[in-house]
């Protein structure tokens, strides 16, 4: 409980060096964590609370309160010099002001259930209630100027809005897609926001690298085979809480695939080529 720095502001357990807190209201860095930073703060009346609730036995709380007493010494009143960030401009501020520590969050029901909400929205999928296929794909420029694929993950599960929603529009190029498509139920178990973002293993890409959405239909039979499309992020990654899920807008890359899903951008050139097909590419 004290190491997650979860206690009530208002008191402060001052300890003998070592415990946290060299001499009277100093406290030594901690090198856990920020939070962890706190461990030293103990409120004997919201640990007794806590206490009486799980154990129901005045005793044990008696004791558990006296060791906490032993372990970081006394408790007294905290001053605003002390900790000004605990003070409101008419004192002390209330539990409903305290901050929600990383410790706290970690075993909240909104992450706890992170597991479950998957399964079940996964169930979508094997029932064929979801039309589409996502993938997160890494490529590299190789010396012949193709690119080829590093790293590539399929998200599960996911949930694509329309593709109607994606406008097609002349322009002096030709036809190309205009709008965007949201991605929801993405899951942080799987991916977290720097792979949204297309970050190799936490770091932007190197030189020669690109990232792009890879967006499929399911086949509806054996022999049909839907054309893949390219997007690339459109919106920082979102993450909703309420929803348990990470919320992504993408836009079409406009790069030509090949049914099978192949780079069409740089193609071999098979015989002479005409000042069109330079003008085209």
């Amino acid at each position: 409980m004290s190491g997650c720095g979860c206690a009530s502001p208002t008191t402060l357990a001052l300890g003998p060096s070592g415990s946290g807190c060299d001499g009277p209201g100093v406290r030594t860095p901690n090198p856990i964590g920020p939070d962890a930073a706190l461990d030293c703060r103990v409120d004997v009346a919201q640990i007794d609370r806590v206490c009486r609730g799980v154990y129901q036995a005045g005793a044990a709380c008696e004791a558990l309160a006296e060791f906490l007493a032993r372990r970081y010494g006394p408790v007294r009143t905290i001053t605003r010099e002390e900790r000004p960030d605990q003070f409101g401009p008419c004192g002390p501020i209330g539990p409903g002001n305290q901050p929600i520590y990383d410790c706290e969050y970690q075993a909240s029901p909104g992450a706890t259930l992170q597991g479950l909400i998957d399964i079940g929205r996964r169930v979508a999928h094997e029932v064929g209630f979801r039309s589409y296929r996502v993938w997160l794909v890494w490529v590299e420029r190789d010396a012949t100027q193709r690119y080829v694929e590093r790293k590539r993950i399929e998200l599960m599960p996911i949930k694509v809005s329309s593709l109607a929603s994606v406008d097609v529009v002349l322009d002096p190029t030709g036809l190309r897609p205009d709008g965007q498509v949201t991605l929801t139920n993405i899951s942080p178990v799987q991916v977290d926001e720097g792979d949204l973002r297309g970050y190799l293993d936490g770091a932007p890409l190197p030189s020669g690298w690109d990232f792009f959405y890879e967006v499929r239909r399911y086949p509806r039979c054996a022999g049909e085979q839907p054309l893949p499309r390219r997007f690339t992020i459109a919106s920082l990654p979102h993450w909703d809480a309420p929803g348990f899920q990470y919320v992504v807008r993408i836009v079409d890359q406009e790069v030509p695939r090949s049914v099978s899903g192949a780079d069409q951008t740089f193609r071999p050139l098979t015989g002479p080529i005409s000042k069109t097909e330079v003008l085209r590419r």
